[in-house]
C-alpha cells in the first residue's frame, strides 16, 4: 500500500509519494517487503509530475519486474503517449493487474491534475481534479487529506515543499501508534513543479 498525492499550489503543483512496500503475509494481512527495500512511486518529467499507488511489481509471464523499471514517464514522451506505451506493454505481456496514477501536467491554464487506472485492456480517466490535493493509497491516510490541505492551502511550492515533509512523518507516527502493521513508510520522497 502507499500514501501518494498531488497538491495544487499558487505557483505550481507538489507531489509526493512514501517508499514502503508491502507484501501479502501467510496469515493474511500485509507485511514489509523485505526483498524490494525502498521502492520509487513518484516520477518527474519537464511538464508533468506522477505517483502511483496500489500494485508496484508487473507479474508477467517472463517474471516479476518492478513498477517503476516498466514505465515510460521522459521528457521526449508526452503523459498520453507513456500511459499508451505502458497500456500495449501490458497486453504483450499478458499482465491481468490494474496500475493506478495520479498525474499533475503542466497545462495552457496553469495545471491540471487527474487520476488513471491503466491495464491490458484500457486507460480509464477516474478523476479530472479542481481542488488542492488528490491523493491515493491506504484509506486512513486518504481520510486525512483534508489536514494537509488546511496547512498547505494556498501556499507557494517552495513553502509546501518545506513544510511537507514534517506533516507526513506526522501522520506514519501518529499511525505507528495505532499498533499493527503500517503499509505506509520509509522515505518521502517530493517532486515539484512550477
Amino acid at each position: 500500500m502507499s500514501f501518494v498525492g498531488i497538491i495544487r499550489c499558487r505557483d505550481g503543483i507538489v507531489g509526493f509519494a512514501d517508499t514502503r512496500s508491502s507484501v501479502p503475509i501467510p496469515l493474511g494481512g500485509l507485511g514489509l517487503d523485505v526483498t524490494r527495500g525502498e521502492v520509487k512511486k513518484i516520477f518527474k518529467t519537464k511538464d508533468a509530475v506522477i505517483v502511483t499507488c496500489g500494485i508496484n511489481v508487473v507479474i508477467r509471464q517472463k517474471g516479476r519486474v518492478a513498477l517503476e523499471d516498466y514505465v515510460h514517464f521522459n521528457d521526449e514522451m508526452s503523459i498520453g503517449q507513456s500511459l499508451f506505451a505502458l497500456h500495449l506493454d501490458l497486453l504483450k505481456d499478458g499482465v491481468k493487474e490494474t496500475y493506478s496514477f495520479i498525474i499533475g501536467e503542466r497545462c495552457e491554464d496553469g495545471f491540471t491534475v487527474r487520476a488513471y487506472d491503466v491495464s491490458a485492456s484500457e486507460i480509464t480517466l477516474k478523476n479530472c481534479f479542481t481542488g488542492y490535493i488528490l491523493t491515493g493509497g491506504t484509506q486512513w491516510y486518504v481520510n486525512q487529506a483534508d489536514d494537509i490541505v488546511t496547512r498547505v492551502n494556498h501556499l507557494t511550492v517552495d513553502v509546501t515543499v518545506e513544510k511537507l515533509p514534517a506533516i507526513l512523518y506526522g501522520m506514519i507516527e501518529e499511525a505507528d501508534r495505532m499498533g499493527g502493521y503500517n503499509p505506509v513508510g520509509g522515505e518521502i520522497r517530493i517532486e515539484s513543479l512550477k
